[in-house]
């Protein structure tokens, strides 16, 4: 979903401690995701069993609410490009993966997850669809477990990749 991910696992594989790090950064990434999707299915699953309002209104409209936040966000992002850029210097967070220890690697993980507005958007579109489809509770489970496959594989390839083939 996002370039910074990739990026950070790969500073990490690359670090003075890399089979700590990469182990310890994939579970954040994975959990922040986890937590977003899971959170918006059980939302969803509560409003339609509490009987409360109709939980395909609420995520139609919490759908169009993301969509919207992604169509601002674009937008943002091509006002600032057509702006002059200049490289800068590494950011903090990339520049210390070389020292890092796997504990602040797991948080590192766990903060990518959601540092780009973008993350959580498209990962709460996903929670709002899986809540609001007549799932039972394993299907669900088996449709969370499958996004976050997808939105982990590009994390979990390289640190794969490191473990199998160092």
């Amino acid at each position: 979903m996002s370039p910074f991910p990739i990026t950070m696992i790969v500073l990490l594989l690359g670090s003075s401690r890399p089979k700590a790090n990469g182990l310890a950064f994939l579970p954040g990434w994975v959990a922040g995701i986890a937590v977003i999707v899971a959170a918006l299915t059980l939302l969803l699953d509560t409003v339609e069993a509490s009987g409360s309002g109709d939980p395909n209104a609420l995520a139609g409209i919490l759908c169009l609410a993301l969509g919207a936040g992604l169509l601002l966000l674009a937008g943002r992002k091509f006002a600032k490009r057509i702006k002059q850029s200049t490289a800068g210097s590494l950011p903090r967070w990339m520049a210390s993966a070389e020292t890092m220890a796997p504990s602040r690697s797991l948080v590192t993980g766990l903060a990518l997850s959601a540092a780009n507005p973008k993350n959580p958007m498209i990962t709460a579109a996903a929670g709002v669809t899986i809540g609001a489809a007549s799932l039972s509770v394993s299907e669900e489970l088996w449709a969370m477990a499958a996004f976050l496959v997808v939105c982990s594989v590009t994390v979990a390839i390289p640190a794969a990749g490191y473990l199998l083939a160092r």
